[in-house]
């Protein structure tokens, strides 16, 4: 298992390497399967930057995130630990972002990246797809700072986002 996990987070390392120039999307399984602490790691050290904003849940198909622990269909995931239990030993700080009205939300988020010397994660708490869109469009507003880390939930409102007609 352990073999394994060096596996992704040399592969995912590579991979972050070669993409440092651009935004980096890291997708993880939403039910968190997977060395998602050590892909983090490689994601980190491949790209250079310093925050993986991370949010795995996928509301749509019943997976969210409260309080930074697994939720499936309405009932916590007792076999899978949190977020930031999981993440600690790779990174320097992991912080916890509830979910919160979406100016708040974002104010919060900026505040975290700015005030953060080391390598952080920060776990979004989403019930509903709001949430994910504010990381969404924290990731795409500094994408020179922050890894974006989720699931197809978060990657559906990113696509949005990008793909957005714009007023001119």
């Amino acid at each position: 298992c352990r073999e394994r996990s060096e596996q992704a987070k040399s592969r995912v390392w590579a991979c972050a390497r070669a993409a440092r120039r651009t935004r980096i999307f890291l997708k993880i399984d939403s039910t968190l399967r997977g060395p998602i602490a050590d892909m983090v790691d490689g994601v980190l050290d491949g790209s250079g930057r310093r925050c993986a904003l991370i949010a795995p849940a996928f509301p749509e198909q019943g997976r969210t995130i409260v309080s930074g622990r697994l939720v499936l269909h309405g009932v916590a995931a007792s076999d899978v630990p949190p977020l930031a239990e999981s993440l600690a030993p790779a990174l320097d700080a992991v912080e916890r972002l509830s979910a919160l009205p979406e100016e708040e939300m974002s104010s919060a988020l900026r505040s975290i990246v700015g005030r953060s010397h080391g390598r952080l994660a920060i776990v979004v708490d989403a019930e509903d797809p709001a949430p994910l869109t504010v990381a969404a469009r924290e990731w795409l507003r500094d994408p020179g700072r922050i890894v974006l880390v989720g699931s197809g939930g978060v990657a559906r409102c990113a696509a949005r986002l990008v793909n957005a007609p714009t007023n001119t």
